[in-house]
């Protein structure tokens, strides 16, 4: 049997039977727990590493229910980017204000040395 992602004219020769057909997909009731060709396509087998360890766990589990998590999960990492920057700002901003402090102490020494 071919199958075709897309339909009608814009069908591309190449991906026939490139389709996997999901025999029981959208079975929630009765989850094949699976994402072969007898399972359902949201079935995730997402593969967790510890930044510490290094350390990997798989966590299986539906789409729907692992959603959640992984939006928060990349919410998480978007803030810690973003507390990153604002950590190397205020850096670079107390060092020009220390660099700017030092700059007006050699000013004055300078003044006083020509006087």
């Amino acid at each position: 049997m071919e199958t075709c992602i897309l339909e009608g004219n814009h069908c591309n020769e190449r991906l026939k039977g490139s389709v996997v057909l999901y025999k029981k997909a959208f079975q929630c009731k009765k989850c094949p727990e699976s994402n072969e060709e007898n399972g359902c396509p949201c079935w995730l087998e997402l593969v967790w590493t510890n930044d510490d360890t290094g350390q990997a766990k798989v966590d299986k589990g539906c789409f729907f229910q692992k959603a959640p998590l992984l939006m928060l999960e990349s919410v998480k990492s978007g803030n810690q980017a973003s507390e990153h920057a604002s950590q190397m700002r205020n850096g670079f901003m107390e060092l020009s204000h220390l660099a700017q402090q030092k700059m007006a102490l050699d000013s004055q020494e300078r003044g006083e040395l020509d006087a």
